[in-house]
């Protein structure tokens, strides 16, 4: 999450450096990060952090812990487009993403009902889908793989770029 001054409101680092510190927040109650051999984990954000990351972005709420059990308030019950990301059983990264479209603006779950699908759908089972941040979503919401480009309604100031490493 960011603010109106695109500053991020939680523990942001990036290639070791720290790009913004730890916030308390009872939403952004998880730490997704890389170490420096890329392996991906998720903790609370009340944990003390592993020594060095190399990434490490703060939000929340926490979808499912890495038991695949659901982490989400019922409270939070508001309805939107929605992001995130997870570990599988082979410890690649799964990016997520349900966004509203012009011809489809009712494209919306609550976090809930979001975590309820990635726990309970046959093929996030199948592939041991576990460890799943909420990232922002809402009209922002939008991705792009390789040449493909899914817009998002609302245009955003900040994105989240992964490639390869190089050798």
């Amino acid at each position: 999450f960011f603010t109106e001054e695109f500053q991020s409101t939680g523990l942001l680092i990036s290639r070791g450096k720290t790009l913004h510190d730890y916030q308390k927040g009872q939403l952004i109650n998880g730490i997704f990060l890389l170490n420096k051999n890329h392996q991906p984990k998720l903790i609370p954000a009340d944990q003390d952090l592993p020594t060095n990351p190399d990434f490490a972005i703060q939000n929340g709420p926490i979808l499912l812990d890495d038991h695949s059990d659901i982490m989400v308030d019922e409270k939070l019950n508001k309805s939107a487009s929605r992001t995130a990301i997870g570990i599988d059983k082979d410890n690649h990264i799964i990016v997520i993403f349900l966004r509203q479209s012009l011809l489809n603006r009712d494209n919306t779950l609550t976090l809930l009902e979001f975590a309820r699908i990635l726990a309970n759908s046959d093929y996030f089972r199948k592939i041991g889908l576990h460890s799943v941040l909420n990232l922002d979503g809402g009209t922002s919401t939008g991705l792009a793989i390789g040449d493909e480009y899914f817009p998002e309604l609302a245009k955003v100031q900040n994105i989240i770029i992964t490639k390869p490493q190089s050798s």
